[in-house]
């Protein structure tokens, strides 16, 4: 079984995400919400507390993926575009 994944897919995924939740933030107290974004925050600042890396390790990966990402891209690109032309 090949798993594909789709960035438009995921962007309309995303997209309707937030408009379902800012739906739902309309619709109930502050208070609610409130306690949800709280509850959310904080567990993201817990679990940072736990990231194995530091900040410039974490960065100097992100960099590299990226680096990666755009080799990939650009030679799909190129043979794709030798390929038709």
């Amino acid at each position: 079984m090949e798993l594909r994944f789709s960035r438009e897919q995921n962007r309309r995924d995303r997209l309707a995400f937030i408009k379902r939740y800012s739906e739902w933030v309309k619709s109930v107290p502050n208070e609610v919400w409130s306690q949800q974004q709280t509850a959310l925050i904080n567990s993201f600042l817990n679990s940072s507390k736990d990231f194995q890396l530091s900040r410039s390790e974490y960065l100097l990966m992100k960099d590299r993926s990226k680096t990666a990402s755009l080799r990939h891209r650009e030679h799909y690109t190129t043979r794709s575009s030798e390929a038709h032309g």
